[in-house]
């Protein structure tokens, strides 16, 4: 299983003033079965970001202040047969400018 997060993105303050903002930050490959994402608890950023279970999709919550936020993500896959079941943790980070 290969994960990789892109290195950092941008988002317009006066985007996430009006309405939260979703980016797909993260992607998966060699991978079979069902996918889970979680944030690892952090207190501070996780006001401002979060990530959907299902899809990885991070989401920058309505309001969000200006600057640079990071979350840390599990990513679980399951296991096949043919595959094994894996886990990895990737660092995502979002700057607000």
């Amino acid at each position: 299983m290969k994960v990789k997060a892109a290195k950092r993105r941008n988002v317009r303050f006066a985007a996430v003033k009006k309405k939260k903002q979703t980016l797909k930050l993260i992607t998966v490959s060699g991978y079979q079965g069902s996918m889970s994402y979680t944030a690892v608890s952090d207190q501070k950023n996780s006001r401002y970001l979060s990530v959907n279970k299902k899809t990885g999709v991070v989401t920058v919550k309505k309001k969000a202040k200006k600057g640079t936020h990071q979350l840390k993500v599990k990513v679980k896959a399951s296991g096949t047969a043919s595959y094994k079941a894996g886990t990895k943790t990737v660092i995502v980070k979002v700057r607000v400018k």
